[in-house]
Parts: C-alpha cells; sequence; structure tokens
C-alpha cells in the first residue's frame, strides 16, 4: 500500500534512540487535507548492521581494495556485480572427513544460531542434534517472537508487554496477548491490537532477568493504572445501585494491593475460555437438530463459535511464552 501511493513522502518527526535514530514518515494528503486513514512507516537501522559497520568501517584490507574509495565499506553492489555458480565438482563442495563443529563451544553455536535466518536455523538444527539442544534451552525462536507487532523492535531494545482492556460494564479483563512494546504505546499512541480490538491499558511484563530489571518500576505504575479503573468502576456501580460491595472501591493503602489485577484477569480469561468452549458444544448440538433443509444456517453460527474458541486458544499459547523463563542475558 505504501509503494502503490506515488504520493511524496514527508517527514513526520525524527528522534534518537539507543538504538540509532527513527524517523516516522508518512505520505502527503491530496489537497494537504489531513486525512485519518493514512499510512505512517517507521525506519530505523538493523542495530546489528550498524555496530556490524561502526566495526568493519575502520579497517582496510591490505590484498585489495577494499576499504579504500574504490571499493567502500558501504556502498551499492557494483554494476558489474554477478553471481557466480560454484561448479559441482569443486572441492568447496566436499565434506570434510569428520565433523570440526565439535571443536567449537556452545557459547559460539548460540552466537550462530542467534544470526542465522530461522528457516537456517531449523535446517541446522535438524542436521545436528547439539545445536537442536542448543535452541531449545536457550529458546532461540521463541525471542525472535517477542518482537513489537507495531514498531518490530525486539526484546533487547523494547520494553515489552500486552495491551489490556477493561470492560466497565462486567467490570473485566481481557487481552489478545499480542506483542507491545511501550514505545508504541506512549508515543505512537497505539490502541488497537492485530485483531482490531481495542484496549485502553498497558501491561509490560518479565520476560526475562535483564527485562524485568527495566520494567520492574513500570510494571507497579501499569497495574496501578488498572486497578484505578477497576475500583472507579466498582464505586460507580455501588453509588448507582445503593447497595454495599466487599470489593475494594477505595483507595489503596500498599502498593502490593494492585497485584490483584493479575489474578482478576487470569480468572476473567479462564472464564470467557469456558463460556466460548461451552458457546462451541451448545452451537454444534443446536445445529446437529436442525433439518437438512437448514444446512445453510449451520456453517456461520458453529464457524463463529469455533473461531470465538482459536481466539482464546491463542491468547493461552501467548501467554505461555510469555512465563517461559528465558535465559538471563539479553545478548540474543
Amino acid at each position: 500500500m505504501w509503494n502503490s501511493d506515488p504520493s511524496p513522502e514527508v517527514v513526520v518527526v525524527t528522534y534518537a534512540t539507543s538504538g540509532g535514530n527513527v524517523i516516522q514518515k508518512t505520505k502527503e494528503s491530496p489537497g494537504g487535507k489531513p486525512d485519518s486513514n493514512r499510512l505512517y512507516r517507521i525506519e530505523q537501522k538493523n542495530p546489528k548492521w550498524t555496530s556490524t559497520y561502526s566495526i568493519i568501517s575502520k579497517w582496510r584490507c591490505k590484498a585489495c581494495p577494499y576499504g579504500s574509495e574504490t571499493v567502500p565499506h558501504h556502498g551499492a553492489n557494483h554494476p558489474d556485480a554477478m553471481d557466480v555458480d560454484v561448479d559441482s565438482s569443486s572441492p568447496l563442495l566436499v565434506p570434510p572427513p569428520t565433523c570440526l563443529l565439535g571443536m567449537l563451544n556452545d557459547d559460539v553455536i548460540f552466537t550462530l544460531a542467534s544470526f542465522l535466518p530461522s528457516e537456517s536455523v531449523l535446517s541446522f538444527s535438524t542436521a545436528y542434534p547439539r545445536m537442536h539442544a542448543i535452541v531449545n534451552s536457550m529458546h532461540v525462536l521463541l525471542q525472535r517472537e517477542l518482537r513489537c507487532f507495531f514498531l518490530r523492535t525486539p526484546l533487547q531494545q523494547s520494553v515489552l508487554g500486552i495491551g489490556v482492556t477493561f470492560n466497565a460494564g462486567p467490570r473485566t479483563l481481557s487481552s489478545d496477548f499480542d506483542w507491545l512494546s511501550e514505545d508504541a504505546f506512549v508515543r505512537y499512541h497505539v490502541r488497537k491490537s492485530i485483531q482490531k480490538r481495542d484496549f485502553q491499558f498497558f501491561l509490560p511484563l518479565a520476560f526475562s532477568r535483564p527485562h524485568f530489571a527495566r520494567v520492574q518500576v513500570p510494571i507497579w505504575t501499569r497495574l496501578a493504572e488498572i486497578d484505578d479503573a477497576i475500583r472507579a468502576a466498582e464505586l460507580a456501580l455501588t453509588r448507582k445501585t445503593g447497595r454495599s460491595t466487599n470489593k475494594p472501591i477505595f483507595a489503596r493503602r500498599q502498593q502490593y494491593e494492585c497485584v490483584r489485577v493479575i489474578y482478576k484477569m487470569m480468572n476473567n480469561i479462564v472464564v470467557a475460555l469456558m463460556e466460548s468452549c461451552n458457546d462451541v458444544l451448545n452451537t454444534r448440538q443446536r445445529d446437529l437438530q436442525l433439518p437438512h433443509s437448514f444446512m445453510p444456517l449451520r456453517e456461520p453460527s458453529s464457524r463463529i463459535a469455533i473461531c470465538s474458541t482459536y481466539s482464546f486458544v491463542y491468547a493461552a499459547r501467548r501467554l505461555r511464552f510469555s512465563w517461559t523463563p528465558l535465559p538471563d542475558s539479553d545478548a540474543s
């Protein structure tokens, strides 16, 4: 959609982060009028590329012109460059008599896995059981999933959490468990999940020890915000009905009292999952009782109930990932 719009690009804002400068762009609207549906593009250089370039830019090869003005460290590909196929009889394709990977320690293999594409990691793990064991124990592929769905920033470079929805009517908490960064929530005002469901709050998660060290203070702040909303809804209901309640409605006396938000959220998710499963069973039983002449009416209702259950199963899977213990080091 971005490339299909011929309008010129406009830089909205540029700001510095620990991973380098971030540029936010958009396309000019026709007539210069504001458009609520305009697209935004956020650009940032890959931190691994930046760190690698900063190292190699200080080096020049003594045997070839690499690193000189003729062949700079960073530049467009030479127009005469072309891919050269290696002959099948080349010694480069002859495997060594013994596997030399045993000379490498686990740290080196883990570093290799961290830089390889996911497809290569899977292939390498299938061919080499030791790589498979290291990848599983260090959760290499799992940590690659831990990226903000909006900014695509990884766990190591952001405060990562989830968006939380509070329904003041039934006073329930829910989440789609899509990984969201605090930067996307605060700076870019992201308030919709991947499934386009609205949420109002952000809750950081303790994925690993280094990440928890960064989010320990924000976690208490975000829990307090959600707890205040719940107490306000309970107080409003009490004043409206004139009935007393045993639920907390006044200001907290101790900071730890806002932890009840976690228990309430887990209870709400379990109840919602059970209700969704019951909807599937009841819908299926009701559809089976319909005559064949009503066959077109069967599929939509069953599909809606099943899709609802899949949504909760997906959320439960994401929740399990959020509680998977990750390595203490963020260098992945």
